[in-house]
């Protein structure tokens, strides 16, 4: 009997703790270049929280940025297919993930980047940030 109490203590601390998000979570935030890129006029950063799995409720892993660079021509609203999306690794494998740029709307104004219709971790509002990236605490990978 103990060691079903046991087990079911553990499972149950397991879950919690793989439904957990940590409180010290930054928030999304955007950069705007002085220069574009790719034969564009405008050239931006969005910066995307990132962590590892953590299965113990009161171990939170440490935060990442995962940066996405994006070029575009225009400023206001632009769908996914007429920019261009960079990432560490080079083009953003949207067609790998069954994604149509087409269907994503980014919204750039002064104050901030919002992105609709691609996935819940990628949409959202990232604000515009005046600081560098480097000067945030937050690793960039």
């Amino acid at each position: 009997m103990m060691k079903k109490m046991l087990l079911y203590l553990a499972i149950g601390l397991g879950l919690i703790g793989c439904g957990t998000e940590c409180l010290n979570k930054p928030p999304k935030r955007a950069f705007v270049h002085a220069n574009g890129g790719y034969n564009m006029i405008y050239h931006v950063s969005i910066y995307i929280p990132t962590s590892g799995i953590s299965h113990n409720p009161t171990d939170c892993t440490g935060y990442e940025y995962a940066k996405i660079d994006i070029y575009t021509d225009d400023m206001g609203t632009v769908t996914g297919d007429k920019v261009i999306w960079k990432s560490l690794y080079g083009d953003v494998g949207f067609k790998d993930y069954g994604v149509d740029p087409a269907n994503i709307t980014l919204v750039f104004s002064n104050k901030s980047v919002v992105i609709a219709g691609w996935d819940r971790y990628h949409n959202g509002t990232y604000k515009i940030e005046t600081t560098s990236p480097d000067s945030w605490g937050v690793p960039i990978s």
